[in-house]
């Protein structure tokens, strides 16, 4: 029998679109996602020879997401005052299915835990990928500042970006332990943590947080409002845009088409709106789609670029833009690409 607790539901927490937001803590409880509950904490004890799991699923069908947990780990047995220091091992779990499927930080007490010479313990560290029961190693190393290795409370955040997953750790400021490039993630995935025997493993707070996908085929805006916006604005950023040229490594990026664009200021930044001129599947794109997205930064004319290709994929990683004399540069440098536009006059 599998030895582990997965609870389905969206609980104590908000979903919008395909966006959500949860919090647990020892003031709110766990009883909703683990029947793992003591005294208002998540603890797991396995009383057997295996490790014991406990995951909850959550909607990661969006742009990002990053997922924090403050736990700790001693030993379940014994009542020495050493017991804090005596090998235990315990982790971090995500696109959990079975004890023998899933991705996992493992933290645990080396042999020889503590230094005489320098008054400090340690924890190795371990990130790797079971599949079927084979173990692929992400990263391995030792742990021994701004962590606290004798038996107190560590917080483990999952940070993902849409193409790659941060894991960080720390007691008090996080520090990266590696990232994993090209990680694949389904609409859901299964989070949480586990301990091995001898382990007890203590969780105060669970923190989750997504951001919703953009979705080009959404727009809050007409044609008629385009105008109308467009008529009365002051902002020299919002108007008409058509293509202007390209530098382009087409073996990495070819150019969808020769696109007019409207530029309209919606919160922290502006919408592309998709006007004309798509000559790679131009049936994907309709008038006033959503065609990118361009978000402030604190840098005067220079913002962050999101932008949807041909077929409708988000690319998003690194991707910035440009306002120069009536010019919009966007630049997608992982792609090698940059294409510049001139506005219309009204």
């Amino acid at each position: 029998m599998k030895v582990v607790s997965v609870i389905i539901g969206l609980l104590l927490g908000f979903a919008i679109g395909n966006a959500e937001s949860r919090y647990y803590d020892y003031l709110t409880g766990f009883d909703s996602i683990s029947a793992n509950t003591v005294d208002g904490y998540l603890q797991l004890k396995s009383s057997r020879k295996a490790p014991i799991f406990d995951a909850t699923p959550y909607n990661v069908d969006c742009e990002s997401f990053y997922y924090k947990i403050r736990l700790r780990a001693t030993t379940s047995t014994g009542s020495s005052l050493l017991a804090d220091y005596s090998r235990h091992r315990h982790g971090v779990v995500w696109n959990y299915v079975d004890s023998r499927n899933y991705s996992a930080l493992e933290l645990c007490t080396p042999p020889n835990t503590y230094d005489d010479l320098t008054n400090r313990h340690s924890l190795l560290a371990e990130v790797y990928t079971l599949t079927d029961g084979a173990k692929t190693l992400h990263y391995s190393g030792e742990i021994a500042s701004d962590i606290d290795c004798d038996g107190g409370y560590n917080s483990v955040c999952l940070i993902y970006n849409g193409k790659r997953l941060k894991i960080e750790i720390g007691n008090h400021y996080f520090k990266t332990l590696c990232t994993i490039d090209s990680i694949k993630f389904g609409t859901t995935t299964a989070i949480g943590c586990f301990a091995a025997p001898k382990t007890l493993v203590t969780v105060k707070r669970i923190e989750f947080t997504s951001k919703p996908k953009p979705q080009p085929d959404k727009t809050a805006f007409s044609r008629a409002q385009i105008d109308s916006i467009f008529a009365a604005t002051t902002d020299p950023k919002e108007g008409y845009w058509q293509y202007l040229d390209r530098t382009m490594d087409e073996s990495k990026m070819r150019l969808g088409g020769k696109y007019t664009v409207a530029i309209v200021r919606n919160g922290d930044g502006y919408d592309i709106l998709y006007i004309d001129g798509a000559a790679k599947l131009p049936d994907n794109w309709k008038p006033t789609m959503l065609k990118g997205r361009l978000d402030d930064t604190i840098f005067i004319d220079h913002y962050n670029l999101t932008w949807f290709d041909a077929e409708k994929e988000i690319i998003n990683d690194e991707g910035n833009a440009d306002f120069t004399d009536n010019i919009l540069s966007l630049k997608l440098p992982l792609n090698k690409a940059e294409v510049r536009l001139f506005k219309l006059p009204r």
